[in-house]
């Protein structure tokens, strides 16, 4: 029972860890389909895309580039982005605040000729 115990304590912030959260905030409204998202490190020219909104980026220090990107882009789906921009590196750092995690922000666009 005890070391059950010790393996929970220990494997909990581990999982905890590798978990993404990206948190949409609308500015305004994009629809239709979208089957991809393209992840952009710059903005394209002006007048070729439309911004939907911004994206604050949360993660544990454990999660991966590819995990943390899923999310990501599967919060810029849902509000109709075909392509995120990311605008802070979510790259992994050491704050006394929230110890060793991931934090960046993107924003979500419609580009309107793919």
């Amino acid at each position: 029972m005890r070391i059950a115990y010790r393996l929970i304590i220990t494997c909990i912030p581990l999982a905890l860890g590798a978990c993404a959260a990206a948190i949409y905030y609308p500015v305004a409204q994009c629809s239709g389909p979208v089957s991809r998202v393209e992840v952009l490190r710059q903005m394209p020219p002006e007048g070729t895309y439309r911004t939907c909104g911004s994206i604050r980026i949360d993660a544990g220090g454990l999660a991966s580039d590819e995990t943390t990107l899923r999310a990501v882009t599967d919060e810029a789906r849902k509000y109709g982005a075909n392509a995120v921009v990311i605008m802070k590196n979510p790259s992994p750092e050491f704050t006394l605040a929230l110890g060793y995690s991931r934090q960046g922000n993107a924003v979500a666009i419609r580009k309107i000729n793919p």
